[in-house]
């Protein structure tokens, strides 16, 4: 629109007047228009930058959309495989544990048609069928009359029988192995009955007890029998093995109360009698006193002038004559205490009699050791004061300088343990015990380390070969000490003989080891040589344990 300053009827005489405020007015016109266009301009490009900027969002909301609505999709189809996969594998497992259910009903069908009879029909049925047999192979008519008819078996002839044995039903009391009490009425004709005038002439009356092991092939048993004789009567049989001879032993009493009460006092009146003594006043009362009674007690009282017994060796003295059987002159011993104080003793054996010996009296006894104490003394003094002189060469070998040190040997060595039968059933066995060798316990108490280089059963030869002998040895560390104990089981065994034991020859004889011969010196020069020459510095001890 055109300014009012633009009248054209003033214009003229305005510009005249006034160039200067026209030319300003003409400035802010031209500033007007010019900002009017930049408004324009960026009102467009605004408008186009907002355009731009929606069209923008929409398109980035359109495609979280899509992108949203595709997860959804997806997520619906995974929960409906996932849904389809689970009632797959319910239907699997239903029917696993269908079967499963219907093979064990069937099973334990099968099992009980096997022990249940069905209107007593037993085909096929294998445990009722086997319970019905009995032992002897008689079968029974159902399972408890096999039950019932054994058991009563059981009672009536293995643990006791009421009724009567006759000769029809045993012949031979030697027969007789099971446990259980016996009753014998008036039964004739049985063999092996103890020893008695009524017996088998007579019909025995009496009662046998059993005490048996019950093994079917080595029966162990003892037997008692009480009868009409009034007497207890035993016997045993002990059975080694199983192809032994089944031998009793003779039948024999038990004495009652009474019947050892009545020997006692027989054997105290004979003793009494026996003890009341003898004096002897010369050898008319007894010419030799070998001939003493036995268990009888002499005085002696002989005269200068009288003439003593044979072999008495004091005239004034007490005789005592022991033996552990009155009647048996064979086996004894006898005393004589003399007046002077002497004692003397001798025996017979096998029917001589030994010298007298003079046994010393107490007082003799302490003078004696009293003496033999001082001698040691004395040596013991001497010994010391010789060793004062060189004690450094003398000076006696502390094991507690031993850090390391070999044991050599066979079982006396490796810690080999026999065993109780006992102790072999809880698991238990013969075995070398290493950690229970007299080696190790040295080890453990000194704090030193040993080397087993021995095993049950080594000899010379065989420690040379064998895995815990030399070949252990060469492949272990050198030792400050080797102790030797070898030999046990060269001499114990038969198949080397005496000729195995050679002589120091079979060392001497040769010019290095390699070449000594298999004998018992040989080899040992052989172990001896190897562990100089394995060792040169150690120490090597040959012992016997």
């Amino acid at each position: 629109m055109p300014c009012k300053h633009h009248d054209p009827f003033l214009n003229a005489e305005y510009e005249e007047q006034n160039s200067e405020y026209i030319e300003l007015d003409q400035t802010i016109l031209r500033v007007k228009e010019s900002i009017s266009k930049s408004e324009n301009k960026v009102n467009e490009a605004l408008t186009r930058e907002v355009e731009n900027l929606t069209s923008s969002i929409a398109q980035a909301a359109e495609t979280a959309h899509q992108e949203l609505q595709d997860s959804v999709d997806q997520i619906s189809q995974n929960i409906d495989e996932l849904s389809e996969h689970i009632d797959t594998e319910v239907a699997a497992a239903n029917s696993r544990s269908d079967n499963t259910v219907n093979a064990a009903e069937s099973r334990v069908n099968a099992r009980i048609d096997n022990i249940i009879a069905h209107n007593n029909d037993t085909e096929g049925n294998t445990e009722l069928i086997d319970i019905r047999t009995g032992a002897d192979g008689t079968v029974y008519a159902s399972a408890g009359n096999a039950v019932r008819t054994q058991l009563d078996n059981i009672k009536n002839n293995s643990v006791l029988y009421r009724g009567q044995y006759t000769s029809a039903k045993v012949t031979d009391i030697n027969t007789i192995l099971q446990n259980g009490i016996y009753s014998f009425r008036n039964a004739t004709g049985i063999s092996n009955l103890p020893p008695h005038s009524q017996y088998p002439s007579t019909a025995c009356v009496g009662d046998l007890i059993v005490f048996s092991d019950t093994h079917p092939t080595t029966p162990r048993l003892f037997q008692v029998f009480f009868g009409s004789d009034k007497e207890l009567h035993y016997r045993y049989l002990w059975t080694a093995n199983s192809t032994a001879e089944k031998v009793w032993s003779d039948w024999d009493i038990i004495p009652t109360v009474s019947q050892i009460d009545t020997k006692i006092s027989n054997l105290i009146s004979q003793v009494v009698a026996q003890d009341s003594g003898t004096q002897i006043i010369d050898n008319s009362v007894l010419s030799d006193l070998n001939d003493a009674v036995i268990n009888k007690i002499y005085r002696l009282n002989i005269a200068a002038s009288g003439t003593k017994p044979e072999n008495c060796p004091e005239r004034k003295a007490t005789l005592v004559t022991l033996g552990w059987n009155m009647d048996n002159v064979d086996t004894a011993a006898q005393f004589l205490y003399a007046m002077s104080g002497k004692i003397y003793s001798r025996n017979n054996w096998n029917g001589t009699w030994t010298q007298w010996q003079q046994l010393m009296t107490p007082t003799e006894c302490d003078a004696k050791i009293s003496a033999a104490v001082s001698s040691i003394q004395e040596d013991i003094s001497e010994a010391i004061s010789e060793a004062s002189d060189d004690y450094e060469k003398k000076q006696a070998f502390d094991f507690g300088f031993i850090e390391k040190f070999a044991v050599i040997g066979d079982s006396y060595a490796s810690g080999e343990i026999y065993v109780a039968d006992s102790s072999v059933q809880r698991g238990y066995r013969v075995n070398d015990y290493y950690n229970l060798s007299w080696g190790q316990i040295i080890a453990r108490k000194y704090g030193a380390e040993c080397l087993n280089l021995s095993k049950g059963g080594l000899t010379t030869r065989t420690w040379l070969t064998d895995s815990k002998g030399l070949p252990k040895m060469l492949a272990s560390d050198p030792q400050q000490l080797y102790m030797c104990a070898l030999g046990h089981n060269d001499e114990g065994n038969s198949a080397y003989g005496l000729s195995y034991l050679g002589s120091l020859e079979d060392i001497t004889g040769y010019s290095g080891y390699e070449n000594y011969p298999d004998t018992f010196y040989g080899n040992y020069g052989k172990i001896i040589e190897q562990i100089q020459e394995h060792a040169p510095n150690a120490k090597i001890v040959l012992m016997s344990v």
